[in-house]
């Protein structure tokens, strides 16, 4: 593989951990107003949710490929 199908590949990876980050932080926001009492603005929140569950499962991929391409050679 070339770099340029590795960029696309990344581009692609950082796509598809967007969209599994932004679900279960909607899924988390969904918990927190069925548990909270209070009436909050939950857009920051789910910002702030959306950013550290990309960032955890980022990392856990980097991890990940790092170890497949280790394995690969």
């Amino acid at each position: 593989m070339n770099k340029e199908s590795n960029k696309s590949l990344t581009f692609l990876h950082i796509f598809i951990i967007s969209i599994i980050s932004s679900t279960i932080a909607n899924i988390v926001i969904k918990v927190i107003k069925g548990i909270s009492k209070f009436d909050m603005n939950y857009t920051i929140i789910t910002y702030i949710v959306t950013i550290i569950t990309f960032v955890i499962i980022f990392k856990i991929d980097r991890v990940i490929v790092n170890n497949i391409k280790q394995n690969n050679n």
